[in-house]
């Protein structure tokens, strides 16, 4: 099984960086997440129930946005993964977090990871290395 869902360039207010004025000022970030699902049975059903709601998805991300305040796109692509891998039942995700604003000579800069189940750590411990 070789599926997957894809939301590309969910916009998400957050705070990021590490000036004050990131710091203090929400502002909007790309994300783009690939969630590895097997759509064999929403295939057939043609049920919703049976598939990974991106709706659902995008509003938690959203939300994640709204009360996170992070340094790195690193970190915040790890809080991403992380919502992904526990609260919407893939065994694997690759996210891309962008930020616009980083380099007036670029476009954007951002991260991709890709993360697996195995790759969560225990609340409050570090990531395994």
């Amino acid at each position: 099984m070789k599926d997957w869902i894809e939301i590309h360039d969910l916009r998400v207010a957050t705070r990021l960086g590490i000036t004050e004025q990131e710091r203090r000022d929400p502002q909007g970030v790309l994300v783009t997440l690939r969630f590895l699902v097997d759509s064999r049975l929403p295939g057939c059903t043609d049920d919703l129930k049976d598939t990974t709601n991106y709706h659902a998805v995008a509003d938690r991300l959203l939300q994640l946005g709204r009360r996170s305040s992070c340094a790195l796109v690193e970190r915040f692509a790890e809080s991403v993964a992380e919502v992904c891998l526990r609260d919407f039942g893939t065994t694997r995700v690759q996210v891309r977090v962008m930020k616009e604003t980083a380099l007036r000579e670029a476009r954007a800069v951002g991260i991709l990871i890709d993360r697996a189940q195995s790759d969560l750590a225990e609340p409050g411990s570090p990531p395994p290395r």
